[in-house]
């Protein structure tokens, strides 16, 4: 079919719309009134996400607000309604420019540094909300140190500190 578009003699513009043509020239061109032009295209337009393709993996809803807050950018980012904890994004569609879009929506969101390589190995919700968590404890763990830290620094004296530092840099002037 594209071949014969293109091979028509004479047809120099082609439109591929989404949409009924007619009814979009009319609310733009002809100018029918608004409230008809959008009654028209709302009918039109799908509602923008597909029902779960059929699977090899039964489906699992998300338990925990981080699976579901994990599976809607999963939903939006894929246009699928219903994934499951135990679905694989390439069975969805997913491919590794998705994947690569997934990743940095996923870093934006949880403030983590997730590998693009571990969506590769696992890619299911429940996998990336177990690298999610296992990060978080982590950073938690990190603060919870400097937080100790701070607080023995805090508990020391003027002199204990300035001897400190005067120790540290003997070190560092020795290596």
């Amino acid at each position: 079919a594209l071949k014969r578009i293109l091979n028509e003699p004479g047809i120099s513009r082609w439109v591929v719309s989404t949409a009924d043509l007619e009814s979009r020239l009319e609310k733009w061109v002809k100018g029918v009134p608004q409230d008809t032009a959008v009654e028209t295209e709302k009918a039109e337009e799908p509602s923008g996400k597909y029902a779960r393709p059929h699977l090899p993996t039964p489906y699992v809803a998300p338990r925990t607000d981080l699976e579901k807050k994990i599976a809607a950018v999963w939903e939006q980012l894929l246009g699928i309604e219903g994934i499951g904890i135990h679905d694989n994004f390439f069975d969805l569609g997913g491919n590794s420019l998705s994947g690569t879009q997934l990743v940095a929506k996923l870093r934006q969101v949880f403030q983590v540094e997730l590998p693009l390589r571990e969506l590769f190995e696992d890619p299911t919700i429940a996998a990336v909300a177990g690298i999610i968590e296992k990060q978080s404890t982590q950073q938690e763990e990190k603060t919870d140190k400097i937080k100790d830290l701070f607080s023995r620094v805090e508990q020391m004296s003027e002199e204990d500190i300035q001897s400190m530092l005067e120790q540290q840099k003997k070190q560092n002037s020795g290596n």
